[in-house]
């Protein structure tokens, strides 16, 4: 990985902060492809700020709507905030920050392209997404299914298996009946 310090930030600008943002290009990598770059927001006074590099991330993958005083999370569009007290609503608010980590977990989720399933049980201890190209020979199975936890992963068997459901009709909470649509068709003649 290569760090680079880039724009300045100021405590009378923006996040109200004195730091900087850092660009990330990971050049090398087993489980994703080189060249993937990402700017985190850095405070001189408490580091990397985890919420700010977040909302960063949302607001440059078209997540936020609004501008000014009046941004909002286009998933939560009754909330209105400002970057400079973005921590505060994050953690004041339960459902600002449900729908905001939702927001991240989904864009980070479309920068993974290829992470093996044994590593992410090691990692977390349940596999979010199955590599179905890893071995022709192996079927996936319902076990496979039910441990998918995303809409994207459950997107992609429902391609690579050519099966007959609109995955767009599901909503994020429908995960559970998602899984249970695929079983049926992949499984239950």
């Amino acid at each position: 990985m290569k760090f680079t310090q880039k724009n300045p930030l100021k405590p009378d600008e923006g996040f109200k902060i004195k730091g900087f943002e850092v660009e990330v290009v990971f050049c090398k990598s087993r489980n994703n492809a080189s060249g993937f770059s990402i700017t985190l927001i850095f405070d001189q006074y408490k580091g990397f700020s985890n919420i700010l590099t977040n909302y960063l991330i949302l607001k440059n993958n078209g997540k936020l709507g609004g501008g000014g005083k009046g941004f909002h999370l286009k998933d939560l569009p009754d909330v209105k905030f400002n970057q400079a007290g973005i921590i505060d609503l994050y953690n004041s608010n339960k459902k600002f920050r449900k729908v905001f980590d939702e927001g991240v977990e989904e864009v980070l989720g479309n920068f993974i392209v290829r992470l093996d399933s044994k590593e992410l049980d090691k990692v977390s201890g349940e596999a979010d997404s199955i590599d179905l190209d890893e071995d022709e020979d192996e079927d996936i199975t319902e076990k496979d299914i039910r441990k998918m936890k995303t809409k994207k992963a459950l997107k992609k068997v429902v391609s690579d298996y050519e099966l007959d459901i609109d995955v767009s009709a599901y909503e994020k909470d429908d995960i559970k009946e998602l899984q249970e649509d695929i079983i049926e068709e992949l499984f239950e003649d």
